[in-house]
């Protein structure tokens, strides 16, 4: 789903959410920016947070596609990254997921090669399939 023209006011959800990580995740430069996808067809809203240490970014608006398995409430979800690189390679890497998420489902994401200790499951369907990212003690692939 394509964001409304950037004249437009973003949805209540989204400025709620920037307005949260605003207050949990301050930094010296806050930006939410406009991401497109290759074609210029899709754009997702990303919130960085940089300092010294790192950049977090975030996704704005993947809440909007429901990731629940089929027969449960609604599951929204966002992305989040912290990373400790450039500022640009975190956006872009938050903005990628969550057009694999928003275009094709969850069970896009294996094209992407995740760490092993990010894992999606399906049961054959964009709307069964579930995601869940943790880290392991053990290496990741």
């Amino acid at each position: 789903m394509p964001l409304p023209p950037s004249a437009a006011k973003p949805p209540a959800a989204h400025i709620e959410w920037t307005k949260y990580l605003r207050a949990k995740v301050p930094g010296d430069a806050v930006h939410v920016t406009r991401h497109y996808d290759a074609d210029e067809k899709n754009a997702i809203a990303i919130f960085t947070s940089g300092n010294a240490e790192g950049v977090v970014a975030a996704t704005v608006g993947v809440m909007d596609h429901d990731q629940a398995r089929a027969g449960r409430p609604p599951l929204a979800t966002e992305i989040l990254l912290d990373g400790r690189g450039r500022l640009e390679h975190t956006a872009n890497i938050a903005a990628t997921i969550g057009f694999y998420i928003i275009k094709d489902g969850c069970e896009s994401l294996r094209a992407l090669r995740l760490p092993t200790w990010c894992q999606c499951t399906s049961r054959g369907y964009a709307s069964n399939t579930s995601c869940s990212c943790r880290r392991s003690s053990g290496s990741r692939g």
